[in-house]
């Protein structure tokens, strides 16, 4: 099956060879030195990264942040490169603005495009562009009629700056849980639900994936993360894949000219659209199968080298 390979510490993996190599059980069949495996996976398999990529996309927790909630000094100093030279960065996230803003440096976050709360609201170097209020009455019935777990958590995004919650939150938890300060908060009886972008459940380490039949009867979406103990509500037919593929077919950047790196079930979509998805080692083998390349880490801060050895 897929043997590791060892250059400039990436752990890279071969995935889909485009049939050049002999194959079993659907899997490229990888036998050959490393060097020779580089020189083949440059030529055949990121071709159309030499012939002009326009767009990074990455997926946040676990895949461009590391289990320390920081990007890597060298994915931070090549992201900075490729955007200097003109080309666009894009990160897509369940998690809300006001998080991205605390965990990515000023000159990051003003330099890209970010679309969060998985899909349903969209900023461009720090400014509002799009979001969506569909979920309106669902949310309310989400929140009141919820048949779950009382001790499951419940957060209802309006902008991505505020929020309402069913937990009585101390002002650590809200920075450490929220990435917010109490006047973030907006009390569910003031909450205007004709405004919400995101309802999500969060287990407490139990799984939810029982109430996903009941989310879906009432016409809301959900999309399970973290083994499932996490549950992310939104309008139907959204996810970050929708609002990506919105935003590179209004720039012109085609399905070769842009790469995804990933690393949970949420990711999947967002890879399928491209001809260059990247999996990160600690990624969830369900995403690990759709993608062309698995590298390493990601608190290995192999990002950087990754994309300047392949993509730049």
């Amino acid at each position: 099956m897929l043997k590791r390979v060892a250059e400039f510490d990436l752990g890279c993996w071969a995935r889909r060879a485009r049939g050049a190599l002999p194959s079993r059980d659907g899997f490229p069949e990888i036998s050959v030195p490393t060097t020779a495996l580089l020189e083949f996976w440059t030529t055949h398999a990121i071709g159309s990264a030499q012939m002009g990529m326009k767009a990074l996309v990455f997926d946040l927790d676990d895949t461009l942040l590391n289990s320390r909630k920081a990007v890597g000094e060298l994915t931070l100093a090549c992201l900075y490169d490729w955007i200097d030279s003109g080309r666009s960065v894009i990160l897509a996230t369940g998690r809300p603005v006001r998080a991205v803003r605390n965990y990515i440096p000023k000159r990051l976050f003003e330099s890209v495009d970010l679309i969060t709360l998985n899909g349903a609201v969209h900023h461009s170097r720090g400014d509002l562009v799009w979001r969506t209020t569909a979920l309106e009455a669902d949310a309310k019935r989400i929140v009141h009629d919820y048949p779950g777990d009382p001790e499951a958590h419940i957060s209802i995004e309006l902008d991505g700056d505020h929020f309402g919650t069913t937990v009585n939150y101390t002002d650590e938890e809200l920075l450490v849980e929220h990435s917010a300060t109490r006047d973030m908060v907006i009390d569910l009886a003031r909450l205007d639900f004709d405004r919400v972008t995101k309802v999500s459940i969060d287990g407490r380490g139990k799984s939810m994936e029982r109430h996903i039949d009941w989310i879906d009867r009432l016409g809301a979406k959900a999309i399970p993360c973290l083994d499932g103990t996490f549950l992310n509500i939104v309008a139907p037919g959204m996810d970050k894949s929708v609002t990506l593929g919105a935003h590179l077919n209004r720039h012109g950047i085609g399905r070769g000219e842009f790469a995804v790196f990933g690393d949970d079930i949420p990711d999947i979509e967002m890879m399928r659209l491209s001809e260059h998805s990247v999996a990160m080692s600690n990624a969830k083998d369900e995403v690990k199968a759709v993608a062309d390349a698995i590298i390493g880490h990601c608190d290995a801060d192999v990002i950087g080298t990754y994309v300047s050895s392949y993509l730049a």
